[in-house]
């Protein structure tokens, strides 16, 4: 009874870490595709964006032009150049802070593939040592049972003697 419950307990911890690895691989899957819909909207973000910033740059020139400044040269092309860069400079750092957040969610993804890969391992070897020592608690009740005549007797047959020497 003892053996066929250390096998059922070693198998149970086999399958426990596939199923931790299953699982682990699906939640990385789930964070990829997280990642690439992060990297996908920071794109479109980013179009959006700069088609703002072109309206913006233009509503900018046209009250320049209103109030009768020269457009290509001196203070109000000064003025447009920085507008422009601080309005793509707003761009760029949306589109970091979307790639930091897509890098994080590939790191997670990687980790926890790891955690399945240990997961799974560490199932392999709880199997080994429960039937290693199943094994050994086997053996063990056996030399008992063996000892207290429950097997068999340990004595020789009767009428079979031993050679003795004498001296």
């Amino acid at each position: 009874m003892t053996a066929a419950g250390g096998i059922y307990s070693a198998w149970n911890q086999y399958q426990s870490g596939k199923a931790q690895e299953s699982m682990a691989k699906h939640n990385a899957h789930i964070l990829e595709q997280d990642a690439k819909l992060v990297e996908q909207e920071a794109r479109e973000n980013a179009k959006r964006e700069r088609k703002n910033n072109e309206r913006e740059l233009a509503a900018v020139r046209a009250r320049l032009a209103g109030q009768g400044a020269a457009l290509d040269a001196g203070a109000p092309l000064s003025i447009m150049n920085d507008v422009a860069s601080e309005l793509e400079l707003s761009v760029l750092d949306n589109y970091r802070e979307a790639n930091r957040r897509r890098n994080n969610l590939l790191q997670e993804a990687s980790n926890s593939r790891y955690q399945g890969e240990l997961a799974k391992n560490a199932g392999k070897t709880a199997l080994l040592g429960t039937l290693i020592s199943t094994a050994g608690s086997a053996a063990n009740q056996y030399a008992t049972g063996k000892q207290i005549g429950l097997f068999g007797t340990s004595q020789k047959p009767a009428g079979k003697t031993s050679k003795q020497t004498t001296y």
